[in-house]
């Protein structure tokens, strides 16, 4: 099943270290929320907005579709019926592809400062920007019947 192939994949990004950085003998393990936090520099919004884009609609919108899929039988039609209109709500505010694109961008810039090693949640986001483009495709007007 795709959507929990995708939140395991998005629970490893979490978990994980992004990438090993090692400059001038010093080596650092990044992880996904040190990077958010490095954002927050004063202002709190930019840490809010990224952790919003980056984890929270994902999460939402993947624990939505989930239960859809799972309660289907269970779920009384009207129900399921608000959960796609949030899921269809939430779908353009899912900026984790945008974010993952931007951050190897600015990994494969870095390569010239530090060696950079990517770490397992790299990979496991890799791994989510398939799934979720794979999910994306979904027509969610089949799970309100």
């Amino acid at each position: 099943m795709l959507v929990s192939a995708a939140l395991m994949s998005l629970v490893a990004s979490n978990l994980f270290p992004i990438v090993e950085m090692t400059a001038r003998g010093s080596t650092t393990r990044l992880r996904l929320w040190e990077c958010l936090r490095g954002v927050n520099d004063g202002l709190a919004w930019p840490f809010w907005l990224l952790l919003a884009v980056t984890l929270l609609f994902p999460l939402c919108e993947l624990t939505n579709m989930l239960y859809s899929l799972l309660g289907r039988q269970r779920a009384a039609p009207g129900e399921r019926s608000r959960l796609m209109q949030l899921l269809d709500g939430l779908r353009p505010w899912s900026m984790i592809l945008m974010y993952m694109g931007g951050m190897l961008v600015s990994i494969s810039r870095m390569d010239t400062m530090a060696v950079m090693l990517p770490g397992v949640a790299l990979v496991a986001m890799g791994v989510l920007i398939i799934l979720l483009a794979a999910l994306l495709v979904i027509d969610t007007s089949d799970l309100r019947k």
